[in-house]
């Protein structure tokens, strides 16, 4: 999957702030991509009562992350 620049700065932010448990609110102007990183896996939009839009990091982007690394750590490698 191709990301945009904006796309990009949304799920860094989320992966950092996975690490401490939180999500994000994105900008006003943002939620067209989060909705778009929301369908294909990568974040998890939580609501609260006052209707405020929260987007976490999914176990699903941590996996795509994860099997990234190990089939970098592998290229190259012949067995």
């Amino acid at each position: 999957m191709e990301f945009t620049e904006l796309e990009a700065e949304i799920l860094v932010n989320a992966w950092l702030l996975a690490r401490e448990g939180r999500g994000q609110v994105v900008e006003p102007w943002a939620p067209p991509e989060a909705v778009r990183l929301s369908e294909a896996g990568w974040l998890e939009r939580k609501m609260l009562d006052n209707g405020d839009a929260f987007w976490f990091w999914t176990a699903e982007a941590e996996t795509a992350l994860d099997m990234n690394a190990l089939t970098q750590s592998a290229s190259g490698r012949q067995n």
